[in-house]
């Protein structure tokens, strides 16, 4: 018999019901395995669809009604998007600050002698923008009278942001905007 089904018996039979629920170091003594080889052969029957549930206050059980495993999956879920939010803080927030980008919006604070902590956090933000930008811009307003320069700069820098995932309060966009602009952003 395989480690997976010997435990899929033993939780069936010894751990069927939230009642009877069993903490895993107590199912890894009966069965005499390591508690971490036996947490990822529960996924794996998960995986297969056998109702194994699973929580701090009851240990892992059997789900012996719809209701044990409908609060399962509840604590599953809230469980994943408690990871999901740890990924995307540290993809918005470590990752740029790794990366030596400035982060829009609530920073993280920046330990001693890391990049950017002798500007209290801040690193700049780096946007590659061709130096022929101005003269772009004008060949495309010249048959689109309607339109202004600074507007369509201004349309291009929030469209541009928005493709990197940034998004900046309008007063701030506005800024960044202006000094495009005035050309203080444009290097050869």
């Amino acid at each position: 018999m395989s480690e997976l089904e010997r435990l899929k018996n033993y939780l069936f039979e010894h751990c069927y019901g939230q009642a009877r629920g069993q903490k895993m170091a107590d199912i890894a003594l009966a069965l005499g395995r390591c508690s971490r080889e036996l947490r990822y052969l529960v996924q794996e029957l998960r995986l297969r669809g056998c109702p194994i549930c699973a929580h701090p206050n009851t240990g892992y059980y059997w789900a012996e009604t719809p209701e044990e495993l409908e609060v399962a999956l509840g604590f599953l879920r809230g469980r994943a998007l408690c990871s999901l939010r740890q990924v995307a803080r540290l993809q918005r927030h470590a990752l740029p600050l790794l990366a030596g980008q400035l982060v829009i919006g609530e920073l993280p604070p920046v330990p001693e002698g890391a990049p950017g902590a002798e500007y209290g956090g801040l690193v700049a933000l780096e946007v590659a923008l061709p130096y022929t930008l101005h003269e772009r811009v004008e060949a495309y307003l010249e048959n689109r009278f309607w339109l202004s320069q600074d507007d369509l700069i201004r349309q291009a820098v929030a469209q541009f942001l928005a493709l990197q995932g940034v998004v900046l309060p309008p007063n701030l966009l506005a800024e960044l905007a202006e000094e495009i602009i005035e050309g203080e952003l444009i290097h050869e």
